[in-house]
């Protein structure tokens, strides 16, 4: 089973764009994690979700996030292997109040 719920604030504004299987939204997040330390992930949005995020997810806001975990690999530059992994979004839910300064 890949399933994953984090809560988190976002910490970057959304980057909208269309892919051939439709609209697609990135966004970073930080979740805190243990000791004091805090984790950030990149989270996705597909279609409907992503319209909705770009609309309400502004830089701050506090929610929570369900979804699968994905992970790509590349070859950089330098010739090195890289590695990262994203949550692709299935569900999110608003923890907080959509104060006026966040209103797009």
């Amino acid at each position: 089973m890949n399933q994953v719920t984090v809560i988190g604030r976002t910490c970057t504004a959304i980057q909208l764009r269309q892919a051939p299987t439709g609209q697609v939204a990135n966004q970073r997040i930080a979740v805190a994690g243990r000791g004091g330390k805090t984790n950030f992930f990149t989270v996705t949005f597909w279609n409907g979700s992503a319209l909705v995020a770009q609309k309400y997810l502004a830089v701050g806001r506090l929610a929570a996030f369900q979804g699968a975990l994905a992970s790509k690999t590349w070859l950089a530059q330098d010739g090195s292997t890289r590695e990262s992994v994203s949550i692709n979004v299935e569900r999110f839910f608003f923890l907080d109040k959509l104060t006026k300064k966040q209103v797009a």
